[in-house]
């Protein structure tokens, strides 16, 4: 991969007043929300004590107290709504120049034919379409942060995926968070005939019909991951050992991990850790936070090498030009 070249200055230059104004804004926000539930507190305590003075003075004051306190209560959710439009702009203006100069700088510097859609994922339908997960007819879905290239010749696909579900009802209603990761999917040259689905062990609530369970030699792979076929001997060409081997290291990092292979194209969705082009609300290291990015982005890279997709890619090429 080509190394990253950045120009950390007009970067800083340019993201830091972004970051600095959204928490600006974030600042004002939580400071007047805190107010407005410690002054009834503070209004509770304060004012039984002017009255029972029983003074002209004490009573005049407890008196403009409560019109001003009233006049605050009036104006409190115009200010909060006006304070959290302002915020949530300045907040996706600041993530928008980040993605621009940090994340798509590096994006294109590691792949070839990289493109990058800071508002665009995959559909609802495309998601569907890859067969990772049951799909309840309750799931919110949303997709973000597409991007498209090939590495050694291998096309690519990566978008970040949230899907969400309320449950209970009335007070005891609730948001349940069923993905919040990453989806990647890599095109596959190999002659595989077979639909194949590997999933964290426990985590597939519903299986689809014509889909047998296989064992692996591995034992602690099937301790870990439950997989499945239509055709039993296929799943031995996916999965190496070397894969397997991969596919350990993030049992216990991800929450949920479901790869899906559908005869052209292999799937793999991690959920747990949320997306990768978030910048930080605190102090900004431009070199920090694109290194942060290439580590990322450098795990597609790694599943492509761990499948020899690229030699079968070279394979093809040559073939193509010796024809």
């Amino acid at each position: 991969m080509n190394e990253v070249q950045v120009d950390e200055e007009r970067i800083y230059q340019v993201l830091e007043p972004h970051r600095k104004k959204q928490n600006r804004y974030k600042g004002i926000l939580l400071g007047y929300v805190c107010c407005m539930f410690v002054y009834p507190v503070v209004m509770g305590y304060l004012m039984p004590i002017l009255v029972n003075l029983n003074r002209v003075a004490t009573n005049v004051i407890a008196f403009i107290i409560a019109i001003i306190g009233g006049l605050l209560n009036i104006l409190a959710l115009p200010a909060i709504i006006i304070l959290a439009v302002l915020w949530t702009k300045a907040n996706r203006e600041y993530k928008k120049k980040y993605k621009q100069l940090i994340a798509e700088n590096v994006l294109c510097s590691m792949f070839d034919d990289a493109q990058f859609y800071p508002d665009r994922g995959y559909t609802e339908a495309e998601f569907k379409g890859m067969h990772l997960i049951y799909w309840r007819n309750d799931f919110s879905y949303y997709s973000e942060d597409l991007i498209t290239g090939s590495y050694k010749g291998v096309e690519f696909g990566r978008a970040d995926i949230r899907i969400r579900h309320t449950s209970g009802s009335g007070k005891s209603r609730k948001t349940i968070v069923d993905v919040d990761g990453r989806l990647m999917e890599f095109a596959w040259r190999k002659e595989i005939n077979s639909r194949i689905l590997i999933v964290k062990k426990g985590e597939r609530a519903r299986l689809e019909s014509g889909l047998n369970e296989v064992e692996m030699e591995d034992v602690e792979f099937n301790q870990k991951f439950d997989v499945y076929a239509e055709d039993v001997h296929s799943v031995f060409y996916l999965l190496t050992p070397r894969f397997m081997e991969y596919i350990k290291t993030l049992y216990d990092r991800d929450k949920m991990i479901y790869i899906s292979f559908d005869r052209r194209r292999l799937y793999f969705l991690q959920s747990g850790h949320g997306g990768i082009f978030e910048p930080p609300e605190k102090g900004f290291n431009v070199y920090a936070e694109t290194e942060k990015t290439r580590d990322e982005l450098a795990e597609i890279g790694q599943i492509i090498e761990l499948l020899q997709l690229d030699d079968m890619a070279e394979r093809e090429k040559l073939l193509n030009v010796e024809i």
